[in-house]
């Protein structure tokens, strides 16, 4: 394996009370308050004159047109080339309307002038904080989601699917300094951040997964990759916040299991590779949907 360096950054997203929440067709207005703090994590490797970089973010999705818009900034501001960019939203169902769905709010040009500055400045300040670092995997059980729907007598059935796809593991990737202390940890699992359905703005669970890795790790950015969500929601769902909390803490405790028990990755050398996935598809009908 060569040499690698790593820079991680993060920054404040929050929108301003009075934009739209992005997630469910039924609510009533903008949002009204804050719970938490939205956050853009970056994390920038570098091997030799190769750059990869990943940033999350917890907003539910990015419109096509922001994706390039930010690609194009970063390549501009940092050199790193847009093919070896990664944008990846948590999917969090409390965030800002940054993507069009029908009956969802709409889009805050300012807001979305702001971000899109917002996310390149922590590019930047990865790159520029990179250091000789290494790199290590781990996997860790947790169980905080449930499969949605069933195909069951020709017909598509909503409700608790045990059987259904499911991801009951978090993975890490573990970047640590030559002092062996964690610079940033990136963990993904697969479920929909969508048990809160008020007016408030929300990381929902991957945000209080990353309050736990904080109070736990000294000096970590935590970056949350939503993996392949489509049919499995967090569980429980009843829209309180003290649940989403715990859903979070049984995330973050699982993170830190699977950091603690993290292996060095082997051999291998720093590339981007990309490619287009074609899945089949069921259409449903209409109270199936």
């Amino acid at each position: 394996m060569g040499e690698f360096r790593v820079g991680v950054a993060e920054i404040n997203i929050t929108p301003p009370i009075g934009l739209s929440l992005c997630g469910f067709g039924d609510r009533k207005g903008p949002a009204e308050d804050i719970f938490d703090d939205l956050y853009a994590r970056a994390l920038v490797i570098e091997e030799g004159d190769v750059s990869v970089c990943i940033v999350t973010s917890d907003v539910i999705s990015f419109a096509p047109d922001l994706v390039q818009r930010i690609r194009g900034m970063v390549e501009q501001d940092t050199g790193i080339p847009g093919s070896h960019f990664v944008l990846s939203a948590s999917h969090s169902h409390s965030g800002p309307t940054v993507m069009s769905f029908r009956s969802m709010g709409s889009r805050d040009p300012n807001y979305e002038d702001v971000l899109c500055r917002k996310v390149v400045s922590a590019v930047r300040m990865a790159q520029g904080r990179a250091e000789s670092v290494s790199l290590f995997y781990g996997r860790s059980p947790v169980e905080i989601a449930h499969n949605r729907r069933e195909f069951r007598k020709g017909k598509m059935h909503l409700g608790h699917n045990s059987g259904g796809p499911q991801t009951p593991w978090v993975d890490v990737l573990r970047v640590c300094r030559s002092d062996g202390t964690t610079m940033g940890l990136l963990y993904a699992t697969a479920a929909h951040p969508v048990n809160l359905r008020g007016l408030e703005f929300s990381a929902e669970f991957p945000g209080y997964a990353a309050k736990f890795l904080k109070e736990n790790l000294d000096d970590v950015v935590p970056m949350f990759a939503q993996a392949c969500c489509g049919d499995i929601n967090c569980t429980p769902m009843d829209g309180s916040l003290d649940t989403t909390r715990r859903q979070g803490q049984l995330l973050g405790s699982a993170a830190l299991t699977a950091s603690h028990h993290s292996v060095p990755l082997g051999d291998g050398h720093l590339k981007a590779v990309s490619r287009t996935i074609s899945l089949p598809l069921i259409i449903p009908e209409r109270e199936e949907a």
